[in-house]
């Protein structure tokens, strides 16, 4: 059953007083709720009103919530009054293309991928990209693939990947070993491994091992073999041997000694005193 609506002037009267007492932790999900039963046509007035509260801190989450509300009938209208505001506040178009891609990603995705190249597309395609993830992150990956400008942005595939992986790490890792050399494909290798290393850190070293050498290959080899050494520091030990000497399994000996001896010391050093010479 949908929630009883809420009159404008029953929000904006609740909204003065959370923000005297913003610090609650209970009040943003409070005005979340209330905001949520007002009918999106009456935002704008609401808007008004905000603008004059005394606690600034207050006002901007009020204003974040408000717009992200607007978007849900008036889309355009939301992006439209968001770009309206000062820098400090270009976030409120961020805002306002999560919940209009919540609601519309055709229409979002439409929007975002006609604007000019500049800050306001990046910040657009972040928020645009981070939604689309949740849903079908193949699908936001083949999205990027038809946006030159967005190639080579590392925070653009971050949500991809770290979704992706989450739900089927084998093809996201194929498909990041597939990006060009440079800091997008890096941080994706890395985030798979360690999606895939919370699930399986077996399988998911010995994808990573079997990576052609690149900085990629060796923050996923990393990564992956301290969140092993985590939970199993025994098992994540004996994968060390595959590593070839260099400063990679220096530095994964090293995260896999400190995780091992916190929960066995003399267990630990057992083992960092049987490695060759140079190595721990």
């Amino acid at each position: 059953m949908a929630p009883e609506s809420l009159s404008a002037d029953s929000l904006i009267v609740a909204m003065r007083n959370a923000a005297a007492h913003f610090d609650d932790d209970h009040v943003y999900s409070e005005i979340d709720e209330l905001i949520a039963r007002l009918d999106p046509n009456s935002v704008r007035g609401v808007i008004d009103a905000v603008e004059h509260l005394p606690n600034q801190r207050a006002k901007n989450t009020f204003l974040s919530m408000l717009v992200s509300r607007w978007a849900d009938a008036d889309p355009q209208g939301a992006v439209a009054y968001a770009k309206m505001r000062s820098p400090q506040e270009k976030g409120l178009v961020a805002d306002v293309i999560s919940s209009w891609a919540e609601h519309d990603s055709a229409s979002a995705t439409a929007w975002v991928t006609q604007l000019p190249a500049g800050q306001e597309r990046s910040a657009a395609l972040k928020s645009l990209v981070s939604v689309l993830a949740e849903e079908d992150a193949a699908g936001a990956f083949i999205l990027l693939q038809t946006l030159p400008d967005a190639a080579h942005d590392e925070t653009l595939y971050a949500s991809i990947f770290d979704r992706w992986a989450a739900a089927d790490p084998l093809t996201a890792g194929q498909h990041a070993a597939e990006l060009p050399a440079g800091a997008a494909r890096n941080s994706a290798l890395q985030l798979v491994g360690a999606r895939w290393a919370d699930q399986h850190p077996e399988a998911a070293y010995a994808w990573a091992a079997a990576l052609p050498a690149s900085d990629g290959r060796n923050l996923a080899v990393q990564n992956i073999v301290a969140r092993w050494a985590t939970k199993d520091p025994r098992n994540a030990a004996t994968a060390l041997a595959s590593l070839p000497a260099g400063a990679i399994r220096e530095q994964v000996i090293a995260d896999v000694a400190r995780e091992w001896a916190e929960k066995d010391a003399r267990a630990a050093l057992a083992w960092t005193e049987k490695l060759p010479q140079g190595n721990g």
